[in-house]
């Protein structure tokens, strides 16, 4: 079984750490908390998935002739290894400066050998970046920075076939801005130094690069000229072309030169795809975006090309696809990425298309085993596939965690589910946990609608099956989940694409922002290009603003070209993209717009005023990633801008505490930029921030900013959300689904406890519950998600080590102040986490020796931290199971059943314990005494022993009653599983085996203070080693 191993399988989390927490006082007197993170590692994040429907695969790699060693590269999660065919995976690329990447490629003469450009080669609207280029010469367990850091993407990257120090890296360069470390790079040295050896101009990058197999000193390069900006998307101009060296790329040959007559098209050309045929070097093919055409063919290495295919849907969007791919055996049979997965049997003049349902769609990589050509590795926008057949059947492998969300929400379900959207995948609910043995699979996932990207989803926090959720189409849909039914509530029925922003009445923003207030749940804002107010569910809207953005016609346009429009409103401009109603004033609601607008209603739309010039440093056309107003301070907001879609990846974060007035840049510390910040909901000071490199927060209100990583890898965090009941902190990463930090009270009194030597933190409210075995196996193929630790969490921290004691004491005491249960901390520095199973222990029979016991019933405890002669009390509650309906009368009865059972149990396993050491002595002594009597005598009392512990198990091959303590194993099982009183066979049963156990313990003590003590008399006479004999208690 697959699954984000939880680092509390132990009940205690032993962590060490050291604390570097530095209290600095700025010129205004304000108190500066530096938090160093290591003081924060007993924390830990828990990864939820989901993962069946995968993510955005870029590239694959496969080893020759060995299907069990498989690379996988994602958009945004980074790459992972199977060495196994799939079954598992492991990631392999953590400890860089970014998750995404763009190419992988292997040595052909040692697959350990690896190259990963980092930065997808795909420059759609929500891309993430790279850094450059990476070699691993260990299959991944180590990796080197090869330069190459300002290209930002990647689209290709090949080995010589023969001389594998030669490698080529096909650079996309910046999706978002012209730079100049872009195009075709060759290393002669393995990567240690690079040459730039095909260059156009700053904004054209390479999309391609293939080797003729049978003459490598022949290389193909497609040349990709494009530029995106937040309005627009131009694929293609005067820098795009088709190239071909045949001196290994020491000088090149611009084949769509308008000056060669060769059958390429000579107009404007957007980006190039190219396969070279590895049984007949004599066949290439080019996927070229173009207006006369898609697919072109050479049959002379090159030299000469006609066009074979004009149907576009073969790559549809030329931005997204342009990836064309021969079968190694077969120069006639071809497959291009587009939607669809299409394959062609006659040298591309016509393509079939590989179902939907079997492969999904918005393909980008696809590996041909060229050892066999019925292998087939295939990833796209619903992650990663394999075909043993040639593309006619595929299997989905869906134990990779590939998810890219949007937004996170959560509702008040008990226990809570997780809402949000995701790329190419729409809306998903799936619980938090399960109160299960195994955790939560795929299965407990449910998609709420199918229509591409999902966006918001936001649950009544009074009925968690009424959720209101939108797409990328700006539309909001409300559903009700006993029934499934969905109703489209818009307040203006957009159409799904094809136009521009200015031919909309209203204009709505890819994601558009959904915004339930904070002090009535019945009012639900959305945000288009004016403020929209609905009290009713969405079945009538009111504009309570004017058009709060700069209504700018220039950024209205439709987008694309000059070659092929692109309009799914991923463009779509002057566009609200964010809102925050004050959760003290309802008529106090911050909005900020994707071009640089930030807006202002203290009177519930009446009047607004634009903030812009009061925000010193605030960037020109800003996108306005996130606004949030403080759960404390009626005057205090954060938002949140993030550049990088022109081309600025620094980090903004702006505070005010004067409704607007003033405002200060607090983004000093945090690395990438930000896609989100808030404010704690129970402590001040503490704020968190989501940047593209990951989780950060600040114990100071933003004057110094600590990474909250964890451990996690730099993933892409786009939303945060803290559980207002169960104080939970959930994450919605853009690589790897959602990740919870349980229980976050740690953080939130940390800023409080920094002088004191020891804090101990209130745990939450624990439930006991009976977990499901709600499966009966699994395999090693599926991923699960853990659950929250069973039973309660309990935090402390120490400002210091403990001297000559490397642990600390944590005692738990019911109700009454008997002790019930004893744990061991570590006693180092730091914050520390142990897991109270909600179980007694008590100590029975000749070794005392703690034994876990029944678990607890419902009602307050009290856990006391002791460090040296100090000790901390914090009182919590374990409450039963929800859907548990109990009296107080049947509790007791199923407690006082369940400890009688256990202890029935562990004295007869005692006692059996106490046989097995007496007949050890006694066999080794049998044939010592001179005496025969004495040695019958043993053989007699031997045999007697022997009868007592049959009682309590029988042997295999009598297995006659009565077997007591098989039977009471059962009765436990029984009766454990269930809380409540027992049936009256069971309480008859119960009294039954008790009798017959203090019957038998009877026995044996007759026996050990009878005939064994006589025993002992004789041997002492006969010079003989005494038998030692115990109490059986």
């Amino acid at each position: 079984m697959t699954s984000t191993q939880s680092k509390y399988s132990k009940i205690i989390r032993d962590t060490t750490i050291i604390i570097f927490m530095v209290l600095i006082h700025t010129a205004s007197g304000q108190l500066e908390r530096r938090v160093d993170s290591k003081l924060l590692q007993g924390l830990e994040w828990r990864g939820i998935g989901p993962t069946q429907f995968g993510g955005r695969v870029t590239d694959i790699a496969g080893v020759p002739g060995n299907p069990n060693i498989l690379y996988v590269a994602h958009a945004s999660a980074g790459l992972f290894k199977s060495i196994n065919g799939g079954t598992t995976f492991e990631a392999i690329f953590e400890d860089g400066n970014t998750l995404s990447i763009g190419a992988i490629a292997l040595a052909p003469n040692n697959p350990n050998i690896i190259y990963v450009g980092t930065g997808e080669g795909d420059p759609r609207n929500s891309i993430s970046f790279g850094d450059g280029i990476y070699k691993s010469n260990n299959g991944g367990k180590t990796w080197n920075h090869l330069g190459l850091k300002n290209s930002e993407h990647f689209s290709t990257i090949i080995v010589h076939p023969f001389k594998p120090n030669i490698v080529f890296a096909a650079v996309m360069g910046h999706t978002w801005g012209p730079n100049k470390e872009r195009g075709v790079f060759r290393s002669t040295d393995g990567g240690d130094s690079w040459e730039k050896v095909l260059y156009v101009n700053e904004t054209t990058g390479a999309s391609d690069i293939s080797f003729d197999p049978g003459d490598p000193d022949i290389i193909y390069a497609g040349m990709y000229d494009h530029l995106r900006q937040p309005w627009h998307f131009r694929s293609g101009g005067p820098g795009s072309g088709l190239y071909r060296s045949i001196d290994g790329g020491k000088s090149w040959i611009h084949l769509t030169d308008s000056k060669r007559a060769n059958g390429l098209p000579k107009d404007t050309l957007g980006r190039i795809g190219i396969s070279v045929s590895r049984s007949n070097p004599n066949y290439v093919y080019a996927i070229i975006e173009s207006k006369i055409g898609i697919l072109w063919r050479s049959t002379d290495r090159g030299i000469n090309w006609e066009l074979v295919n004009t149907n576009h849907q073969i790559n549809r969007r030329p931005f997204y696809f342009s990836d064309v791919r021969v079968d190694p055996a077969d120069e006639n049979r071809v497959y291009s990425l587009s939607g669809p997965l299409y394959i062609s049997k006659d040298g591309g003049k016509s393509f079939k298309p590989v179902n939907y349902w079997k492969v999904f769609g918005d393909h980008h990589a696809l590996w041909i085993d060229p050892n066999n050509p019925n292998r087939l590795l295939n990833g796209n926008d619903g992650g990663f596939f394999i075909s043993n057949d040639r593309g006619k059947n595929f299997s989905f492998i869906n134990n990779l965690p590939f998810a890219q969300a949007y937004h996170v929400g959560v509702d008040m379900a008990d226990p809570y589910n997780v809402l949000g959207g995701f790329q190419d995948h729409e809306i998903w609910r799936g619980p938090n946990e399960r109160w299960n043995i195994s955790g939560v699979r795929g299965a407990h996932w449910i998609r709420l609608r199918y229509m591409a990207d999902g966006m918001y989803a936001i649950a009544d926090p009074r009925d968690p099956n009424i959720i209101f959720f939108n797409g990328h189409f700006g539309d909001i849909t409300r559903i009700d989940m006993r029934i499934g039914e969905e109703q489209y509530i818009q307040p203006y029925p957009v159409g799904p694409t094809g136009l521009g922003a200015e031919s909309e009445l209203y204009r709505f923003n890819w994601n558009s922002p959904i915004h339930m207030s904070p002090n009535n749940p019945d009012i639900i804002y959305y945000g288009g290009n004016v403020l929209f107010k609905t009290t009713n569910s969405g079945n009538s809207w009111e504009i309570i603003s004017p058009d709060l953005t700069t209504n700018n016609p220039t950024k209205m346009k439709i987008s694309g070209g000059p070659i092929s429009l692109d309009n799914t409103r991923a463009e779509y401009h002057c566009t609200i993209l964010s809102i925050s109603e004050s959760p003290h004033d309802p008529n106090a609601i911050l909005v900020g717009t994707d071009d640089g607008n930030v807006q202002l209603t203290l009177d519930g739309g009446i009047s607004w005023t634009n903030l812009n010039h009061n925000i010193s440093g605030f960037p020109k056309d800003s996108w306005v990633s996130s606004v949030r107003m403080s759960s404390h301070s009626p005057g205090t907001a954060y938002i949140s801008v993030d550049q990088h879609r022109l081309d600025d990846f620094n980090p903004y974060i702006f505070v005010t505490n004067d409704y607007g007035k003033t405002w200060q840049n607090i983004a000093d510390g945090l690395k990438g930029y930000v896609h989100v910040v808030t404010d704690d909901p129970r402590s001040p000071e503490l704020l968190y921030a989501g940047t593209e490199l990951g989780i950060f927060s600040s114990f100071d209100g933003g004057q110094n900013w600590t990474d909250l990583r964890l451990g996690l890898p730099p993933l892409p965090v786009r939303d945060i959300v803290v559980h207002p009941r169960d104080n939970d902190l959930i994450i919605a990463t853009h690589a790897r689904g959602f990740y919870i930090l349980d229980d976050i009270t740690p953080l939130q009194k940390l800023a409080h406890v920094y002088k004191d030597p020891v804090a101990l933190f209130k745990p939450m409210q624990a439930t006991r519950y009976t977990p499901a075995a709600d499966v009966s196996t699994l395999g090693d193929q599926v991923f699960v998600a853990p659950n929250e630790p069973y039973g309660a969490l309990i935090s402390y921290y120490l400002s210091n080590i403990i001297p000559d004691n490397p642990s600390v004491s944590l005692l738990i005491n019911n109700s009454s102040g008997q002790v019930i249960r004893k744990i061991e901390g570590p006693g180092s520095a730091g914050v520390h986490r142990v897991v109270w199973d909600l179980r007694e222990e008590f100590s029975i029979g000749n070794s005392q020796k703690q034994i876990s016991g029944m678990r607890v019933l419902p009602g307050t405890y009290t856990v006391n931290l002791i460090v040296g002669k100090q000790t901390f009390q914090e009182t919590f509650k374990v409450r039963l199971d929800p859907r548990i309906n109990v009296n107080l009368k049947d509790l007791e009865e199923y407690g006082n059943a369940v400890r009688n059972l256990l202890h029935m149990q562990y004295k007869m396993k005692d006692a059996q314990n106490q046989i097995d050491q007496l007949e050890t002595q006694m066999n080794k002594i049998i044939e010592i005494p001179t005496d025969k009597t004495i040695r019958i005598k043993i053989k007699l009392l031997i045999k007697e022993l022997e009868k007592i512990k049959h009682t309590f198990s029988s042997p295999h091959h009598n297995p006659q009653p009565p077997n007591l303590l098989q039977r009471v194993d059962w009765l436990i099982r029984q009766v454990s599983l269930y809380t409540g009183r027992p049936t009256k066979a069971q309480q008859e049963y119960i009294d039954l085996f008790d009798k017959q156990t203090k019957k038998a313990l009877s026995n044996l003590d007759d026996i050990i203070y009878g005939p064994l003590v006589e025993l002992n008399l004789l041997l002492e006479k006969e010079g003989v080693k005494k038998i030692k004999i115990g109490l059986i208690k």
